[in-house]
Order: structure tokens, then C-alpha cells, then sequence
């Protein structure tokens, strides 16, 4: 079962602009851009608006600070999340 989330701070949230870019807006209640979703089954962090953007680490980058971009799925290791709680 996929359930839909906001990636918030505060009062903004994580967005897709253009094809591959994330960038932190205001909250606007009903936009899918907004809204991702966690596939259990191939591990993906999936944008509502469109499925096939993943969140996926920029240039599959294992350094501290690595950037995160919205990317079409390839099933690449380094766009494979885990949700563990805290």
C-alpha cells in the first residue's frame, strides 16, 4: 500500500520544479508536486504528480552533502530509501 506524505519544515515544503529540480516552497494544499509517496517495493521516495520521479542522490554520491534531485526512476542504488523511525 503507497501512502502520501509532505516533506515539510515548518510552513514549506519539498517540490519538483521543471523535470529534475527540487526546491523548498510555500505549502499549497491539493498540488501533487508536493506530495510524495514511499514505495515499499522498489524502495523509491515517488513524487504523486508523477510516479516515475524518484528522489535519487545526485551523481550517486556517498560524500556527506551530497545533493538530492528529482530523477526518473532507473532503479539505481542511490535512489533506494529506507524509513526507519526515530
Amino acid at each position: 500500500m503507497l501512502v502520501t506524505h509532505l516533506i515539510t519544515c515548518k510552513t514549506v515544503v519539498l517540490v519538483v520544479e521543471g523535470s529534475n529540480r527540487l526546491i523548498v516552497n510555500s505549502l499549497q494544499p491539493g498540488n501533487a508536486n508536493q506530495h510524495w509517496r514511499y514505495n515499499k517495493q522498489r524502495k523509491t521516495i515517488d513524487n504523486e504528480a508523477n510516479p516515475n520521479k524518484v528522489l535519487d542522490v545526485v551523481g550517486a554520491s556517498t560524500e556527506k552533502g551530497a545533493g538530492v534531485c528529482a530523477w526518473d526512476h532507473s532503479g539505481a542504488d542511490n535512489q533506494h530509501w529506507k524509513i526507519e523511525p526515530v
